[in-house]
């Protein structure tokens, strides 16, 4: 599994929460482990065909592969014109969350997946003051989400 490095929401992510589709349930709220996505070209110029080159992957029959969860986001609001929430401490083994009261108020999750740009986003309980991802032992693949 690849890591992402999306550029529009900040250097930082690119070693935040590479999640694998075994993800552990924990406390709190949870990503799909993945999401069915498929892509279509609108607009095919003169003279080009489409192909699907495996990235997203199709099957055959032209219906859309589960792409694994690959990344856990936070925003202060709404995710778009903002960069997401850094982690206020990390380690080998997990990265954290903490919230403040303001943040709570409207504190939203962002499940990204492998082989897209479409994430899924949810506004989380005002009731959350932290989260914290359990990491596999090579702190490369998220092992649970537990939000307190």
């Amino acid at each position: 599994m690849k890591k992402i490095v999306p550029s529009t929401v900040g250097a930082f992510i690119a070693a935040t929460l590479i999640a694998s589709p075994a993800l552990a349930a924990g406390s709190g709220p949870q990503c799909p482990k993945a999401l069915p996505v498929s892509q279509t070209v609108k607009d095919v110029p003169d003279g080009f065909k489409a192909y699907v080159d495996g990235n997203p992957p199709k099957a055959p029959d032209g219906t859309a592969i589960p792409l694994p969860l690959v990344a856990i986001l936070f925003w202060n609001g709404e995710p778009g014109g903002q960069p997401p929430l850094p982690p206020a401490s990390q380690s080998k083994t997990a990265l954290t969350w903490k919230f403040t009261p303001a943040q709570t108020q409207n504190l939203w999750m962002a499940c990204a997946y492998d082989a897209t740009t479409i994430m899924v986003a949810t506004k989380l309980p005002a009731t959350l003051s932290a989260c914290t991802v359990t990491l596999t032992p090579d702190g490369q693949m998220a092992a649970g989400l537990s939000c307190q």
